[in-house]
């Protein structure tokens, strides 16, 4: 899918007011399913802050795998802080709407607000927390192992208890899960379906599932 770039063709327009308040005021933008963000190669010249929607940022390389490298979800921040362009792709997974700061701006407001500095350090440091669980993810040795713990990540996170078990409802679809945990499609297929012949889960839809055993699920992450 092409870049849209008309997503941010307000961002260019000069801003009516010269006040501090009205010039730092960010724009909203609107991207739809498997819309991008940006892409790999971009110039790095907005900051986002999610504020609806589910995303992944990722990498194709060289020999055409395409690996997520992670998942995002309202209220997280995404930029490239440490060069001038975007060095991987952020596609949208669901529908997304974001706030966006032109680059300038996001680094004068961390300079001179204390409290949007203390926001952009504990959302930095999620980012850190997050990226720690995905290679933990990855450390697993068994396939079942990973996909275990993706699905113990989400449960907790995002699941939401009913009488017979918790429901859970996957943004992603079992190929983005692949790529997501280094696998196959077809090897996490093959382990959705081992989990839900063993009673740990019960699939209710392609993307919506009823943990029942979710102490089986953490015994299999472990």
């Amino acid at each position: 899918m092409e870049f849209e770039s008309h997503y941010f063709e307000d961002l260019a327009k000069p801003e009516r007011s010269e006040t501090r308040v009205t010039r730092y005021e960010p724009k909203t933008i609107h991207v739809p399913k498997n819309g991008y963000l940006y892409r790999d190669g971009d110039l790095a010249d907005r900051v986002l802050f999610i504020t609806e929607g589910v995303y992944c940022t990722s990498k194709v390389s060289s020999d055409g795998l395409r690996q997520i490298i992670t998942i995002g979800f309202p209220g997280d921040m995404q930029g490239t802080f440490s060069g001038d362009h975007h060095d991987c792709d952020c596609e949208a997974i669901t529908p997304v709407s974001a706030e966006v700061y032109k680059r300038a701006e996001f680094d004068e407001l961390v300079r001179i607000d204390p409290v949007f500095r203390e926001r952009v350090m504990r959302l930095m440091a999620s980012e850190i927390d997050n990226l720690r669980t995905h290679f933990t993810m990855l450390n697993k040795k068994h396939a079942i192992g990973r996909l275990a713990a993706f699905l113990c990540f989400f449960t907790e996170r995002y699941g939401e208890q009913e009488s017979d078990g918790i429901r859970l409802s996957l943004p992603m679809a079992r190929e983005d899960i692949a790529d997501f945990l280094h696998l196959t499609a077809e090897t996490v297929s093959r382990h959705f379906t081992y989990l839900k012949k063993e009673g740990t889960i019960v699939c209710m839809g392609p993307r919506a599932l009823n943990i029942v055993r979710l102490a089986r699920l953490r015994q299999l992450a472990e």
